[in-house]
């Protein structure tokens, strides 16, 4: 039979560290702030594999994946190919993840009916919010910011993943839940990964399509944001729309 990595005789655990070392009384003592993500992942992972400490296992997982916002996303098969993670570790980082997520979501819906009960005015009035809902991608995500008449958001909906292209950004799908939800305005933005705002030529040329077909649709296309986490760009404010 297969032994299980999870439970190896031979595995290092957390009580193997010394105590000053060991991250769950780092957390007690000190917060969970105060812990780096190695040592946070070391805390669900709980084993090491044989040979190697916890924290050294989890170190290597971040450097597998490259960043923590990848390895949430990764699936079970992926995570299991890891050398030292079994079954019971992968599940347990799926299910930790997933509980991060929703709480996201949350975090995100209650957002929404904040920024309801307020009109969005200006390209500052808005960037807070949906740059916490694209900047942490990794790849290009395409949203649309729904509102009505008097400028208060009644939706925000993702409309495409990957490298914008106008074959990607159809108006059909920009306007698709625009059109459902009654809104009378609009705001497109997508992020850039690379951290560079300046708009491509094909956001250009998208953005011109999309607020000619808001024109025909009688849906006022309001701006396009391109966000990263420290910046982002306004058609809008650039005179581009």
């Amino acid at each position: 039979m297969k032994k299980n990595p999870d439970n190896s005789a031979d595995n290092f655990t957390i009580k193997d560290l010394p105590l000053q070392e060991r991250p769950r009384e780092r957390l007690i003592k000190y917060g969970s702030g105060y812990l780096s993500n190695s040592e946070i992942l070391a805390i669900i992972l709980r084993s090491g594999s044989k040979g190697e400490t916890v924290i050294a296992l989890a170190q290597r997982l971040l450097k597998t994946f490259g960043s923590l916002n990848e390895l949430m996303e990764a699936s079970y098969q992926e995570l299991i190919a890891v050398k030292g993670i079994g079954a019971a570790k992968a599940c347990n980082l799926i299910a930790c993840f997933e509980v991060a997520k929703r709480s996201n979501l949350e975090l995100k819906g209650n957002e929404l009916k904040r920024l309801s009960r307020s009109a969005i005015n200006s390209s500052e009035d808005c960037i807070l919010t949906l740059r916490e809902w694209i900047q942490d991608y990794t790849v290009e995500q395409y949203f649309v910011l729904l509102m009505d008449v008097r400028n208060r958001v009644i939706g925000v909906e993702k409309v495409s993943s990957g490298i914008l292209t106008a074959s990607l950004v159809h108006p059909r799908e920009t306007f698709y839940n625009a059109i459902k939800k009654k809104a009378a305005k609009i705001i497109i933005a997508h992020n850039h990964p690379s951290g560079d705002v300046s708009p491509s030529d094909e956001d250009i040329k998208i953005t011109k399509r999309i607020a000619e077909s808001g024109v025909l649709l009688g849906i006022t296309v309001l701006d396009h944001l391109i966000v990263t986490k420290t910046s982002y760009f306004s058609f809008k404010d650039q005179g581009l729309i």
